[in-house]
């Protein structure tokens, strides 16, 4: 198997259960809760906890979360639209006004 692929299946698995996992990340309020709630939800806390500790992640979080500073963001959910941020929930049409303008500006040069 190429390395490509056994990093991207690794990857897989250290991820295994986020998107059910994603959804009690608010309840927490103590950072053992994570295996708990990892459990919970029939992931191996053992393998959790080793991603977990491993601070595998941990570079392309502080990356992602550096950047949301630098663009001003403070909370979720929030959009970049080509350097224009749109902050907090925004019904279609505000994207559809930003997007067209956008648009606008690139036909006319």
């Amino acid at each position: 198997m190429p390395a490509a692929l056994k990093q991207l299946a690794k990857r897989i698995a250290c991820l295994r259960g986020f998107r059910h996992f994603r959804t009690l990340l608010f309840k927490i309020s103590r950072p053992e809760q994570l295996t708990t709630y990892a459990s919970q939800l029939g992931m191996d806390s053992s393998d959790f906890k080793k991603c977990l500790d491993s601070g595998k992640f941990k570079a392309a979080v502080q990356k992602d979360e550096d950047e949301a500073s630098r663009l001003g963001i403070q909370g979720t959910p929030a959009f970049v639209i080509n350097g224009q941020l749109l902050s907090g929930a925004q019904p279609e049409s505000e994207f559809a006004r930003i997007i067209d303008a956008e648009l606008n500006k690139r036909a006319q040069r």
